[in-house]
């Protein structure tokens, strides 16, 4: 990955960390603009790493990396602060082109529904706005919660459906709790 990565425009990897508690350490001194964090690791998972990283309010994006398929890691990074998450079988192209969306403030749209749970395909805002909608939210509801318009709610919603192939409400909802994006209370 090292070796990819530092022959990439633009990139040099500027340290490696043999667990989750020197990531944050390295984190925290070197300050570098991402970070590939794996969810795996010695002394302090990528998840609790990236929490620590994210709650020391550095300037570093985090990407989670890991062979788990489990679409509740992929959620979990996000809750603790990952601008993305990728499987390792992605593939060099995804993690470079994440790398560089990332860095220029875009979600990046990595992976294909038979690579990645459905729900690590949708931006941030998209599972935001999924899972309002899935606990009963209507649109104008939704947009008051975000601060968005009616309409940009609708445009999200048809973007998730179009993404997911779903063609009513109740797929969408009963999708978004399978793949653990909402509980089903």
């Amino acid at each position: 990955m090292r070796a990819v990565l530092d022959k990439q425009h633009g990139m040099r990897v500027i340290a490696e960390a043999a667990g989750g508690l020197a990531a944050v350490e390295l984190a925290s001194q070197l300050k570098p603009d991402v970070v590939l964090m794996d969810i795996s690791m010695a002394d302090l998972n990528g998840i609790d790493a990236t929490r620590k990283i994210r709650a020391a309010d550095l300037c570093v994006r985090v990407i989670g990396v890991t062979m788990h398929e489990n679409v509740r890691y992929s959620q979990a990074m996000h809750e603790a602060g990952a601008s993305a998450f990728l499987l390792k079988g992605g593939g060099m192209h995804d993690l470079v082109s994440a790398i560089r969306a990332v860095m220029s403030g875009r979600d990046p749209a990595v992976g294909s529904a038979a690579e990645l749970p459905a729900g690590t395909n949708l931006t941030r805002r998209q599972r935001q706005v999924l899972r309002l909608i899935a606990e009963g939210h209507s649109s104008r509801e939704v947009g008051e919660i975000l601060h968005i318009s009616t309409d940009t709610v609708d445009t999200h919603r048809k973007n998730i459906m179009k993404k997911w192939d779903v063609h009513s409400v109740a797929e969408l909802t009963k999708l978004a709790v399978r793949e653990g994006l909402t509980p089903l209370e």
